[in-house]
C-alpha cells in the first residue's frame, strides 16, 4: 500500500464492550482509517427497549452501558456497525445457560461464533481485521484473509493452559466445575482465531510467558498494554485514612479473580480488629455465597456493575484497591487504580506493569494471610500509601495512556503491511 494513505482497520469487539471503544477512538485520533463492529447501540426510540431488556435480565445500566460504546459521542455512528441480532441470541442463551437450561460452554461457543459470522457482511475495504479472541471464527477471519487482510487477534487473559494449573485445584476443592482449559469448547475457538491469526496481540507480558509456554512462537506473540483514559489521572488526592477503611475490589467477583482470599483476609482482619468496608463493583453472583460463608463483621457493599465516571468517583474516595487475582490479562480496573493514584494490592498474575514497593504491592497468589499482612501494613503507613499512589499516576501518564498505545499499535499495524521494518515483541517504555 502506499506510504501516504491511511491504513484502513476494522476492530471486531466482539460479544461486550470491554477496551474497544477507546482503542479505537485512540486510533481515529492518530490518523487510522477506523471502522468498529459490535453488538447493538441503541437509538433514543430504542431506549425503553434496552431498558426494558436490562430490567428482564436484571441489569439497570444496559441501557447506558450499550451506549457506552459511542465513548460519549467521541466513536462516531458513521464508524460503526452493529450485529444486533446476534447479541440478542448471545445475551439470551447466555442467560439460559446461567439458568442450567442450555450448556454453558457449547452456548458460549456457538454465540460467539454466531458473531463472527454475522460480522462477515462488514468485511470489506481494509488493511488489517483486528479482532478480539473468539469472535473470528463463524468464518470471519477467514473472510478477512480472503478479502486481502493482515489479521491482529487481540486477546486479552492468560492461556487456558496456564488458567486450568492455577485455578483448577480452587474449583476442584471447592466442588465446582472448571470451564476455562484449553479443552473447553469456548476456550479451544478462541485458541483456534490465535492459531489463525498474522499476529496475537495480548495485553501483558504474564500472557505472553503463557503463550510461549504452551508453545505459541516468540514472533507471533506481542505485548501491548492497554491506555488508560486521561480523566482517571490523579483522581485521588487525599491520603488520609476512612474511617472504617473503605477497600475497594472491581471486576466480576469470583474465585478467579479473588473472592475467596478477600473474603479469608477480611476475616483475619476481623480477628485483629481492624475496621473496613469491603466495597464490590461488578458481578458478584459467583463470589458473594464464599463471602456470606465467611460471616463477617465488616461492612460488605455490593455496588454493582458501574459506568466510568461512577467508578472514577469511587477510585477517588477509597483507601486501598485490593485485587489478588489467580490470572489475568493486565486487569483494566487495576490499571485505572493506578492511573488515579490509589495505592494497588494485586498479585503478579495481574500482569500489571508495577514494581512491588515502587508503584504497588504484590502478594503471592492464593496467599490470604499475606493479603490480609499487606492491606494492615499499608492503612498504617500514609508517607508509603501516598507514595505508592502518586508514583503508579505517574507510570501511567508517563507510559500508558491510550494516545501512547494507539502510537505503538499505528507502528505495528505499518509492519504488518511492510510499511516499516519488523514488528517488535513488545511494548517497550
Amino acid at each position: 500500500m502506499a506510504d501516504d494513505r491511511p491504513i484502513r482497520v476494522i476492530l471486531s469487539s466482539g460479544i461486550g464492550r470491554i477496551h474497544v471503544v477507546e482503542s479505537a477512538v485512540s486510533l481515529l485520533d492518530a490518523g487510522v482509517d477506523m471502522r468498529v463492529v459490535t453488538g447493538w447501540i441503541p437509538s433514543r426510540g430504542m431506549s425503553p427497549v434496552a431498558r426494558a431488556a436490562g430490567y428482564l435480565l436484571g441489569r439497570p445500566n444496559l441501557d447506558r452501558r450499550l451506549k457506552a460504546r459511542l465513548a460519549g459521542g467521541k466513536l462516531p455512528r458513521s464508524r460503526i456497525r452493529t450485529c444486533s441480532i446476534s447479541e440478542g441470541i448471545s445475551q439470551a442463551g447466555f442467560r439460559l445457560a446461567e439458568q442450567g437450561i442450555l450448556p454453558y460452554c457449547k452456548t458460549n461457543r456457538l454465540t460467539w461464533q454466531l458473531f463472527g459470522f454475522s460480522s462477515r457482511r462488514h468485511l470489506r475495504s481494509a488493511d488489517i481485521f483486528h479482532v478480539r479472541s473468539g469472535a473470528g471464527q463463524g468464518g470471519a477471519i477467514s473472510t478477512a484473509k480472503r478479502r486481502g487482510m493482515k489479521v491482529v487477534v487481540d486477546h486479552s487473559i492468560a492461556h487456558p493452559a496456564e488458567m486450568e494449573r492455577t485455578l483448577a485445584p480452587i474449583y476442584a476443592e471447592l466442588g465446582l466445575p472448571f470451564r476455562m482449559g484449553p479443552n473447553s469448547p469456548f476456550w479451544q475457538l478462541v485458541l483456534q482465531d490465535c492459531v489463525d491469526a498474522d499476529l496475537v496481540l495480548v495485553n501483558s507480558d504474564y500472557v505472553r510467558e503463557s503463550f510461549l509456554a504452551a508453545g505459541f512462537s516468540p514472533a507471533k506473540v506481542m505485548t501491548l498494554y492497554w491506555g488508560v483514559r486521561d480523566d482517571f489521572l490523579g483522581a485521588k488526592t487525599c491520603y488520609d485514612v476512612s474511617c472504617p477503611a473503605r477497600l475497594l475490589f472491581t471486576g466480576a467477583f469470583g474465585l478467579r479473580k479473588g473472592a475467596r482470599e478477600i473474603a479469608q483476609a477480611c476475616k483475619l482482619l476481623d480477628e485483629r480488629g481492624v475496621p473496613y468496608e469491603l466495597l464490590v463493583a461488578g458481578n458478584f453472583a459467583e463470589g458473594r455465597p464464599v463471602v456470606d460463608a465467611m460471616g463477617l463483621r465488616g461492612t460488605v457493599r455490593y455496588l454493582g456493575m458501574l459506568l466510568q465516571d461512577e467508578l472514577r468517583d469511587y477510585l477517588a474516595t477509597s483507601d486501598l484497591y485490593v485485587f489478588p487475582t489467580h490470572a489475568e490479562g493486565s486487569a483494566r480496573s487495576a490499571f485505572e487504580a493506578m492511573a488515579a493514584g490509589l495505592p494497588v494490592i494485586t498479585t503478579r498474575e495481574c500482569g500489571l506493569p508495577l514494581r512491588h514497593g515502587e508503584d504497588g504491592w504484590l502478594v503471592p497468589r492464593g496467599d490470604a494471610p499475606a493479603l490480609a499482612d499487606s492491606i494492615e501494613h499499608l492503612l498504617t503507613d500514609k508517607p508509603l500509601r501516598e507514595s505508592l499512589g502518586r508514583s503508579a499516576k505517574q507510570r501511567v501518564a508517563d507510559h500508558y495512556r491510550w494516545s501512547h498505545y494507539a502510537a505503538t499499535l499505528k507502528d505495528i499495524y505499518r509492519g504488518l503491511l511492510g510499511i516499516t521494518e519488523g514488528v517488535p515483541t513488545r511494548h517497550h517504555e
